[in-house]
């Protein structure tokens, strides 16, 4: 991890300036993180800055491999989550676990900071992702993860880190 991502984690979110803001009132340029996502450039090579304001996101979605160098901020571990209840009880034949994630990072050097991921399904439901990563460098800073059954899927992590 560079001298600068590791700034971008000490740093007060207040002092940080966004590429995207990410808002459900209206207030960002989108409501919805899957659209700001999507303007991050392909091959990227600076940190990418989305801040998303609390609130809670029902989405699953991911940041793909060809994608790099994404920061995803909130206002708060509590205040800014990402939801979803899909899982492998879910209806969609030969569902996995695998593909059960509220959130996935297979890009290069991924970072969250004070924000919250979940998968609500309950015990009826089986395994449950909040997070599935794939990234060769990942970092996670003041964040809350939230399933009740493999809440963390760790795939293919070369050199992941977690950083609580």
């Amino acid at each position: 991890m560079s001298y600068s991502d590791r700034k971008l984690l000490q740093v007060n979110p207040g002092d940080i300036t966004p590429n995207i803001v990410v808002a459900q009132n209206g207030s960002g340029k989108y409501d919805s993180i899957i659209k700001a996502v999507a303007e991050v450039p392909k091959k990227n090579i600076q940190q990418f800055i989305i801040y998303v304001k609390a609130g809670v996101y029902n989405e699953r979605f991911d940041i793909h491999k060809h994608v790099n160098y994404v920061m995803i901020y909130g206002d708060g571990t509590t205040k800014t989550v990402i939801t979803n209840n899909v899982s492998v009880a879910f209806v969609i034949p030969k569902l996995t676990t695998f593909h059960t994630r509220t959130f996935t990072s297979s890009g290069l050097n991924f970072i969250a900071k004070d924000i919250g991921f979940e998968n609500t399904a309950e015990a009826e439901g089986h395994q449950a992702v909040a997070l599935r990563a794939s990234d060769d460098i990942i970092a996670f800073y003041n964040y809350h993860f939230n399933g009740y059954q493999d809440t963390i899927y760790s795939h293919s992590c070369d050199n992941s880190i977690v950083i609580a």
